[in-house]
């Protein structure tokens, strides 16, 4: 398969069904494409619902996973707690005024 991100959109819809019903997704139309990224509009066989996903290439999964940390290998970080609404709300505010790439964001350390 190509690691492109022509490949990257045919594994998005080979890997994973309708949220609704669990069927197989064709792809209805590409509504975004940039270098690493595309999103697409997507169609079930079974119920007809249609949705948005984002496909990401190898490449820049790769990338993001040298920037984020195995919660599972770090364990919370001392005085961390699980998320609540609060945190939710904060990282919404923060995300409509960010103007970045995903690399930018994943890279930063920012905290509320």
């Amino acid at each position: 398969m190509d690691d492109g991100l022509d490949g990257a959109i045919e594994q998005c819809l080979a890997s994973s069904g309708c949220p609704q019903c669990g069927e197989r997704l064709h792809l209805l139309r590409i509504l975004s494409r940039r270098t690493a990224t595309a999103v697409i509009a997507t169609h079930c066989e079974g119920c007809g619902a249609v949705a948005n996903r984002v496909c990401f290439t190898g490449d820049l999964l790769a990338r993001l996973h040298h920037c984020l940390a195995d919660p599972f290998d770090e364990g919370l970080p001392e005085g961390e707690g699980v998320v609540v609404a609060e945190d939710v709300v904060a990282m919404h505010d923060y995300l409509n005024g960010f103007d970045g790439d995903f690399l930018a964001l994943f890279r930063g350390s920012w905290r509320p």
